[in-house]
């Protein structure tokens, strides 16, 4: 028996709740048919196995490069005399492209219906599907294992209308699960290492998929050798999970002593306790297991039509394939693959598609976070074969609303001015290009003292303000001001073609949307069409005007409209930090002998860097690459709708975020207004503050209370068990004893 105990990590993951739903639209295979033309040796099982996402994936790897199984190897090289390498298959060394095998099923239903092999829904096919093999496995004798005939056999004594096309069912089936098989990313370049240090390989799987089609995948995938074996408990007649029985057949047929021999798997009871009962060294090897927010996404596949699984799957190879050596940079791959990317390729996929079908030919990406949506949809474009010209736009409030207000009403004053809710006077002055020296006789009819120009204006303070800026003589001095910047700007935007006489789209993440207003009434007072807007959210005010704002398609939720999903809490923070750009605010513009070019604010660009933004945006990458890469049954899936799954995974992270995510994301470098100060976004918090419960100030409190220290943490859980009125009597009984006594 081993001597140690070699885990690696943690057990499995308890898996996420069913839900059901029904969805009914026009085939996206329809609506872009030459995305979904078949592709060559579409035919060809073999064939399936080497897509794009797997030779993406295979790509990455090189003998140097760092993988998920570094552990594991760290953890072989102290055992001795071992012979025999057993390695389990499925989210070990190979996984799917969704998170759950019940997906398999969804999709497959959804190509059977497609041909006309069945009569019901895809989401009915799945449910008697997954039932069908379930009652196989309860006839089945131990320490045997079903086959996948054995399942068609009670599917089609369930349904007998299907019996006739069983055979092709069954053949379907194997067509869809070598579409969706892919490498874990690694595994290749471990299993050559451990063959050149003369270890035998076998493959050892509770499966009921046909040994010889495994086989096939591992050839495909470039994991198989010539010497290795493989031991299927359908084909052996024995299982790893019934008291190790298909271990003890290994070790019989290999003339291995249990000594001689460890296994690697993901399931800690088949793959480690099994295998130890047994006497075989074993690794616990769970990285490949969907984590929390890839079973979030998984538990919406039956009202997504298993798009969110797909989307899912695409964040566990996204995840495995960044090498990572610290907690900050694990925390930060597992955010960006599991909340941050499905969120924006989901939104830049359904952009994509609402500008193919208004005809929109150009699509501007509104800096800053505009950056890496201009960078994961020329991917997708790329990939897709979607015929628009993705353009980067170097804007900001700051830079582009001041052009505006050479003529101007209050009204424009006011978009020109959104946001500012939380400015002190000064920095609402420097938005209009303007100084407290312009406007020092004002300020005593504001009744603003010296001590106050530093403070952020209350709501009257900021309508008299208005009122004066609106009136002379600062009127004037905007205007002409105004006109200075406008003539920049202008120039900037006809350089990047802007002002070209072609249909043309504005994306940005979300807020009020005074850019898009201002680029549109730039553009229709040169006689030109106005723009159309795509944002993920859309904030409301209700003393801004319509007038003169362009089309603007809202992902998830349009406040001004009062439509779309459930409110997010943190969304806007996050979309901030999962679009931060490698450059700082826009600024302004100005001549070069290269033309107009923007000018910004310096100095973030290396804060940024330093905390991880390189990591967090490659991820985003790899995670279109591999997901734009899909067979076109699964790009069919994947454009329906996911957009209720990402509330759950946004509300996962920002609610509830694990101590390594709160440290990780919340030592981000905030900026505080969009300017040049800073602040991390949530800080551990202090013993009084947690005795005051005074986490509402924070940028992100649960980050704040996760980051703080154990004695804090029990604190505050004390403080929120108490009634609210006692809590506010006990705050005002502080705040008297620290009051001076007279």
């Amino acid at each position: 028996m081993p001597t140690t105990d070699p885990r690696v990590h943690t057990a499995d993951v308890a898996r996420g709740k069913k839900r059901t739903a029904t969805q009914t639209r026009t085939p996206v295979s329809q609506e872009f048919p030459q995305i979904f033309a078949r592709r060559p040796n579409e035919n060809a099982l073999g064939a399936l196995t080497s897509s794009a996402s797997c030779q993406i994936l295979s790509g990455m790897e090189s003998p140097s490069a760092a993988s998920a199984f570094d552990q594991v190897t760290k953890v072989l090289g102290r055992l001795r005399g071992v012979k025999l390498l057993c390695v389990d298959l499925f989210d070990t060394v190979i996984t799917r492209a969704v998170a759950e095998p019940s997906s398999v099923y969804l999709l497959l239903g959804q190509q059977l219906a497609s041909e006309g092999l069945i009569s019901k829904s895809p989401e009915l096919f799945a449910r008697a599907r997954a039932m069908a093999e379930k009652r196989a496995r309860a006839h089945a004798p131990p320490p045997s294992d079903i086959t996948l005939e054995r399942i068609y056999r009670e599917l089609t004594h369930a349904h007998p209308r299907l019996e006739p096309r069983r055979a092709v069912l069954m053949e379907r089936e194997l067509r869809m699960e070598a579409q969706l098989i892919r490498p874990v990313f690694g595994a290749a370049t471990w299993l050559a290492a451990r063959r050149a240090e003369r270890l035998r390989i076998a493959f050892v799987s509770d499966m009921y998929l046909p040994e010889t089609f495994l086989k096939e995948q591992l050839e495909a995938l470039g994991l198989w050798s010539p010497k290795d074996r493989l031991y299927v408990s359908s084909a052996r007649g024995c299982m790893k999970a019934r008291d190790g029985a298909l271990f003890r057949d290994v070790l019989e047929q290999e003339r291995t002593a249990p000594q001689e021999a460890v296994h690697v798997g993901n399931n800690w009871t088949d793959d480690y306790l099994e295998a130890r009962r047994v006497g075989l060294h074993a690794v616990h090897f769970p990285k490949a297991n969907p984590n929390r927010y890839e079973e979030a996404l998984e538990a919406h596949r039956w009202g997504s039509t298993a798009g969110s699984s797909l989307l899912a799957g695409a964040s566990r190879l996204a995840r495995l394939a960044q090498p990572t050596n610290t907690p900050h940079e694990r925390a930060l791959v597992d955010v960006a693959a599991g909340v941050g990317a499905p969120l924006l390729v989901g939104f830049l996929l359904w952009t994509l598609q609402r500008a193919r079908e208004e005809g929109i030919t150009r699509l501007y990406y509104l800096s800053r976070e505009g950056q890496i949506m201009h960078r994961l949809a020329e991917r997708l474009c790329q990939r897709l074969g979607f015929d628009i010209d993705n353009r980067y736009l170097y804007v900001s409030r700051r830079a582009l609303n001041l052009a505006l207000l050479d003529k101007f009403t209050r009204d424009d004053l006011q978009w020109a001015l959104t946001h500012a809710h939380e400015q002190d006077i000064g920095r609402i002055l420097t938005r209009l290009s303007l100084s407290l020296d312009d406007i020092v006789p004002l300020l005593p009819q504001l009744k603003l003292s010296p001590e106050t120009w530093h403070r952020p204006l209350d709501e009257t303070s900021r309508r008299l303000l208005l009122d004066q800026l609106a009136g002379e003589p600062c009127r004037s001095v905007i205007q002409q001001r105004s006109a200075a910047v406008r003539v920049l700007a202008e120039g900037y935007l006809q350089q990047a073609g802007v002002f070209d006489d072609v249909t043309c789209g504005l994306v940005d993440s979300g807020g009020l949307g005074s850019q898009m207003r201002t680029l549109s009434l730039l553009r229709t007072t040169r006689g030109l069409a106005p723009v159309t807007g795509f944002a993920v959210y859309r904030d409301g005010d209700p003393q801004l005007p319509l007038q003169g704002f362009p089309d603007l398609h809202v992902y998830i939720r349009d406040i001004t409209n009062g439509v779309g999903h459930a409110r997010v809490k943190g969304m806007w923070e996050m979309l901030e930090m999962f679009c931060s750009a490698d450059h700082g605010t826009v600024s302004g513009y100005e001549h070069t002998h290269e033309g107009i070019v923007p000018r910004f604010e310096g100095g973030r660009t290396a804060r940024v860097a330093a905390w991880g933004l390189p990591l967090v945006q490659k991820t985003f990458c790899v995670f279109a690459d591999v997901l734009a890469c899909e067979t076109p049954v699964l790009l069919e899936a994947l454009l329906e709708d996911a957009r209720e799954a990402f509330g759950d995974t946004l509300t996962r992270f920002w609610n509830n975020p694990h101590r390594d995510e709160a440290a990780a994301w919340g030592c981000f470098p905030w900026e505080l207004d969009a300017g040049p100060e800073e602040t991390e976004l949530a800080w551990p918090l202090s013993t009084r503050e947690a005795l005051s419960q005074q986490t509402h100030a924070r940028v992100w409190p649960a980050g704040s209370e996760r980051r703080s220290a154990t004695h804090v943490r029990v604190a505050l859980r004390l403080g929120r068990a108490v009634p609210r009125p006692l809590r506010s009597l006990v705050r005002a009984g502080v705040r008297s004893l620290r009051r001076p006594s007279s």
